[in-house]
């Protein structure tokens, strides 16, 4: 036989990958080698002079496909096959087979390398790429896959729906320039490395010049050790449409509660008010009369008093429910007045007003009145102490008004925080006039409300 042939046997047994030789007729093994034996389990004894179908290393369908080839004089190349140990256990296989002459009788050499870990690794990678796949299908929104300049990789269908493009032309698009505000998206996109990720509302051009409100979020993701920039959107026209639909609810809410105060606040002022002074100059003229004794002048007296009193009472009522002097005063000096009213009730302020300008727009100083007002009487009732700090700055192209106290402060940020309508109220007035409000606990005690109104910006108007 061919262990004659010292130099080929020798090749033969040392080989990584796994040889058998085997007669064409009958398909029985005369010799294997080590790695054969080792893919297998099998003992050389266990191998040489049975058959491959006895054996039953291939299952019958790869084994019959393989004998049909050899049969016919095919060579084989880079098959792939299943092969069970002996331990049961399934391996893939690559094998091919060569003809050689053996004394004269016709045999097969056939080779075979275990690929069962590599194929393992492309199942797992086709297992991941069906999974971004099906997530790129079902993602409801925009989903670009872009490199560092923005040039788009891969993005998901509704990409092409939304945005109008075919598949050619984003292939070939710069989606930063997508973007109606593309430095600052760029500039966002610059700091994404170091926040992680990105959130922000933009507009999107889309083909045919329409711009659409977006909410995207972005990520760096490493891909094969290099960096690509993930963008997600979803259209947010819909809720746009509804936030301002509410906005301008909540503005004609407001307006309607502000002219009902001002109905109210001339009723009394105009009406109930005149009505007590004439009580009151009526009991003043009975007080002249000679006829009264003694003890009906003392009570008419006290009645004047107290007519007296509750007129007082209904003037700082309606100075409250409707500030007359900020229309006709200016802001300044409504503040003034509100600091004085607040003093009468047992608050005092301090207050300071620096650069406000002469003419403020009419819904941005009842706004921020309205703030300061509420404000206050918070600390009045809940934060247990006696003074507090009004400030009312002007900025560039903005007022901004502070009111500070030192009493019995809150966490805003806990959980269990449920804000009442009077901060409710000072939000949305502040957002109808396109201002930013906030509300902190100070780090000594007690708590800081900031209002900040833009004075040239579009904004829902309101009436007094």
């Amino acid at each position: 036989m061919w262990e004659s042939d010292e130099k080929f046997s020798k090749v033969f047994r040392a080989s990584p990958v796994a040889l058998s030789l085997a007669r064409l007729k009958d398909s029985v093994y005369l010799d294997v080698n080590d790695s054969f034996l080792k893919l297998c389990g099998l003992t050389r004894d266990e191998v040489i002079g049975e058959s491959m179908i006895d054996i039953g290393l291939l299952m019958p369908r790869d084994h019959a496909e393989l004998q049909h080839l050899l049969q016919s004089g095919s060579r084989v190349r880079d098959r792939e096959v299943s092969v069970r140990t002996r331990n049961g256990a399934l391996r893939t296989g690559l094998i091919s087979a060569e003809f050689v002459e053996i004394d004269g009788e016709l045999c097969s050499l056939i080779s075979a390398v275990d690929i069962t870990a590599l194929k393992q690794v492309q199942e797992a990678s086709l297992a991941e790429k069906t999974l971004t796949d099906a997530i790129f299908a079902t993602m409801p929104g925009l989903l670009f896959l872009l490199d560092q300049q923005g040039n788009c990789i891969r993005w998901n269908r509704q990409a092409e729906r939304l945005t109008g493009y075919s598949a050619r032309e984003i292939a070939n698009h710069n989606i930063f320039d997508l973007h109606v505000n593309k430095e600052r998206i760029l500039d966002m996109f610059r700091n994404v490395p170091q926040a992680g990720h990105a959130e922000f509302e933009t507009e999107l051009r889309m083909k045919d010049g329409t711009q659409i409100p977006f909410y995207c979020t972005a990520a760096y993701v490493f891909i094969d050790g290099e960096r690509y920039l993930v963008e997600v959107g979803i259209d947010i026209t819909e809720r746009r449409r509804g936030e301002q639909e509410r906005l301008g609810l909540s503005s004609r809410l407001i307006s309607a509660q502000d002219e009902e105060r001002s109905r109210i606040a001339r009723e009394l002022h105009d009406d109930v008010s005149q009505k007590l002074a004439l009580v009151g100059i009526e009991l003043e003229q009975l007080l002249q009369s000679e006829s009264l004794t003694t003890v009906f002048r003392s009570k008419v007296l006290d009645m004047k008093t107290k007519t007296l009193e509750l007129a007082s009472t209904l003037h700082n009522l309606s100075r409250e429910i409707h500030p007359s002097n900020l229309s006709r005063l200016g802001f300044r000096i409504a503040l003034q007045g509100l600091s004085r009213d607040m003093k009468q009730r047992g608050l005092t302020v301090h207050l300071s007003c620096h650069d406000i300008p002469n003419s403020l727009p009419p819904d941005v100083s009842l706004c921020l009145f309205r703030v300061a007002q509420e404000a206050l009487n918070n600390v009045l009732t809940h934060s247990g102490v006696k003074e507090a700090q009004l400030e009312a700055v002007g900025d560039p192209g903005a007022v901004r008004l502070v009111v500070l106290d030192n009493g019995n402060g809150f966490d805003p940020q806990a959980k269990e925080f449920q804000a009442g309508l009077g901060l409710l109220s000072m939000k949305e007035r502040i957002r109808l006039v396109g201002g930013e409000f906030s509300l902190r606990r100070r780090p000594q005690g007690g708590m800081e409300v900031t209002a900040r109104v833009p004075l040239h910006t579009a904004r829902l108007p309101l009436t007094a």
